[in-house]
């Protein structure tokens, strides 16, 4: 089945009926006091199901024993402490749910251990042993037995018990806790009724807690690459767990999305959450320390208590965004340390609970904006793992984004100029060019028109004369510079002002991953072409090159503290913290200051060489506002027909 179809079910597709009765004629009502209540049945038969035989026996006949039992949720303690009254009698059973009725150290045995001691009959009930409950009595234990949350064999069996009738299917059961549950299968109904309530309980928790009802299916999204096919992965591999062909502990179940702002990692995620009939719970990391004191202990308790709801919630789709806000331990200097490798160790210690355990029930995705800056024990297998990196749409995936928000809007308009126009942008882009283009055509009630649309993207130019040919010259000093050093293949280039920025330069990058220091300093003679461009056309050095000179000193320095490219190989910081290390070392940041100004020469002297070439690229621009990579070749071309351009 594709993604997009859909299927019927009809109620009599989960429940037996009795051979003599006809489909269309609902079973007799259930006289209430003949069967037993959901509360008592529910936990009673997952009690059952979870211990072996063996187990059995000695839980109802063993005359000293300590029995540790843990629950899907703290919703699950008391009534699972009712059914193992149920299954015998205790001399102790010592519960546990975190909340002030039965809120005690851990460390607390009191008269617990007594009775143990004494050889007596204890159990103790608990949704998280190894934080409330001793130590000693979880060592102890003659049996210990994890309660993951019921099953469609203890549902059916659950709602026979109560109604008196076997369902055939039960639905999917996202984020029902345990009073959820009982509320759903009720004394005196049907079969059919509890699995009407599970299915509507369950679409609630979807539609409310979620908020997914805006976002489309995740196969239908453009632009993410390997992300879509881990996706699909993903979604087989459910449908076969929910059908009893595959066991959740084999899913490949947790991802770690990297990407510049901008290019949908929670949308994408958002998606997957609806996609796969599961429950979404989002937590952003920085967010941990926004809103309250910061005390360590503190924190601590937040991150706690999201894990443990996610737990209740499962199976669920969990997204940890900036996850990068827990810094590696790699870069913590002695000042920080004690404060944040409490956090970090207690993260790691969550996640290889939550994505590596055989009975954890989550979906994690992360997300970045900076894939560097993730601590490396996160991202190994069995944690965060893999690791995918989303690129900018292509002209290709860009039309498609923006025909998926227009939905019915210019059905019939021809987009390529639109597309041409925003080459390079996100997803995010797209979104507000969508919204504002609206709300131009409902401001002057009509429908919208591809004008409309044009004047978003490419708002009309109220620069001066003299500030779009500044632009121009900068940008075609870049495409000079990428051309001639090797350091890429120029894909685009316009003059459309957006925010700060007075036009772009999209290269596409020549070399792998791995970099020599000739391709980093031809990359950082790129980036200074621009600059270098104004300067040889006479045009005197502005302020509009400060993002061209952070990254050209943000490679120098990883060039001499990260890679070992410069003249010691001593790993100091990871790439990025440029900032931090020469603020501390005057004698690296004069190095800098000297390689800057040589590469500056280098690219000086290029854009002088070939200043015929920049302004008739320039002139390009100014007609056009957009050249793409034919028409800049073509010029390129003209100049020096079959030279090799290199460094």
């Amino acid at each position: 089945m594709t993604h997009d179809e859909t299927t019927e079910t009809n109620a009599t597709d989960f429940f037996e009926l009795p051979d003599d009765e006809a489909p269309s004629k609902p079973p007799p009502r259930r006289q209430t006091g003949k069967h037993s209540t959901p509360r008592k049945a529910l936990p009673l038969i997952l009690l059952q199901d979870a211990l072996t035989g063996a187990e059995l026996r000695r839980v109802r006949e063993a005359r000293s024993l300590l029995l540790l039992v843990k629950v899907p949720s703290p919703a699950w303690v008391e009534s699972v402490r009712d059914a193992l009254r149920a299954l015998g009698s205790w001399h102790e059973i010592e519960v546990r749910d975190g909340s002030t009725r039965y809120r005690r150290k851990p460390e607390d045995v009191g008269e617990v251990a007594v009775r143990i001691g004494d050889g007596l009959r204890v159990a103790a009930v608990c949704h998280d042993p190894a934080a409330l409950l001793p130590p000693s009595l979880i060592a102890c234990a003659d049996i210990s037995v994890a309660l993951g949350p019921p099953s469609d064999r203890v549902i059916r069996r659950a709602i026979k018990a109560v109604t008196g009738t076997m369902p055939r299917r039960v639905p999917h059961r996202a984020g029902l806790d345990f009073a959820d549950l009982v509320g759903c299968i009720r004394v005196g109904d049907t079969a059919a009724a509890a699995v009407r309530r599970l299915s509507e309980a369950s679409q609630a928790r979807l539609g409310t807690a979620s908020d997914l009802a805006d976002v489309p299916h995740v196969l239908s999204l453009h632009g993410y690459g390997a992300a879509t096919a881990w996706a699909s992965n993903l979604l087989k591999d459910l449908e076969d767990w929910r059908a009893g062909r595959l066991d959740f502990s084999c899913i490949s179940r947790t991802l770690l999305l990297v990407s510049e702002p901008g290019l949908g990692k929670t949308t994408w995620a958002r998606s997957l959450a609806k996609s796969a009939h599961l429950p979404f719970l989002t937590l952003s990391i920085s967010s941990l320390f926004s809103g309250g004191s910061g005390y360590l202990g503190e924190i601590s308790t937040k991150i706690d208590q999201f894990f443990a709801l996610a737990r209740n919630m499962s199976p669920a789709v969990v997204f940890l965004d900036e996850i990068d806000a827990l810094p590696s331990r790699d870069n913590l200097d002695n000042r920080n340390r004690d404060y944040w490798l409490p956090l970090i160790v207690q993260f790691l210690l969550l996640l290889d609970s939550s994505a590596s355990s055989a009975t954890s029930r989550l979906i994690i995705i992360a997300a970045t904006n900076h894939g560097g800056a993730v601590d490396p024990a996160l991202c190994r297998a069995g944690r965060l793992h893999p690791t995918i990196t989303l690129g900018r749409p292509d002209a290709m995936a860009l039309a498609a984004i923006l025909r998926q928000h227009l939905a019915g809007d210019l059905a019939d308009a021809d987009l390529s100029g639109i597309v041409a126009l925003g080459r390079g942008r996100t997803g995010a882009d797209v979104v507000a060019w969508v919204r504002d283009a609206r709300r131009v055509a409902r401001a002057a009630s009509r429908p919208m028109r591809l004008d409309d649309l044009r004047d978003v993207v490419a708002p009309p130019d109220s620069r001066s004369d003299t500030d779009r040919w500044r632009a121009a010259v900068h940008e075609a000093g870049h495409g000079l510079g990428a051309t001639y050093t090797g350091s890429g293949r120029v894909t685009h280039l316009d003059i459309v002002a957006a925010g700060h920025l007075g036009g772009r330069t999209l290269v596409s990058a020549s070399q792998t991953e791995t970099r020599s220091r000739t391709d980093i300093e031809a990359t950082v003679v790129t980036a200074l072409s621009g600059r270098a461009a104004e300067v040889a056309l006479g045009l005197q050095p502005t302020s509009g090159a400060s993002e061209d000179l952070r990254i050209a000193t943000e490679l120098l320095v990883a060039m001499h503290v990260s890679y070992g490219l410069g003249e010691g190989l001593v790993h100091r910081a990871a790439p990025g913290d440029s900032h931090q290390v020469l603020a501390y070392d005057p004698a690296l940041r004069a190095r800098i200051d000297e390689e800057l100004h040589a590469l500056n020469q280098r690219a000086l002297d290029l854009a002088v060489r070939h200043r015929a070439l920049i302004e008739d690229v320039a002139s390009a621009l100014l007609r056009e506002r957009v050249l793409d990579e034919a028409g800049f070749a073509a010029i390129v071309a003209a100049h020096l027909p079959g030279e090799v351009r290199h460094g």
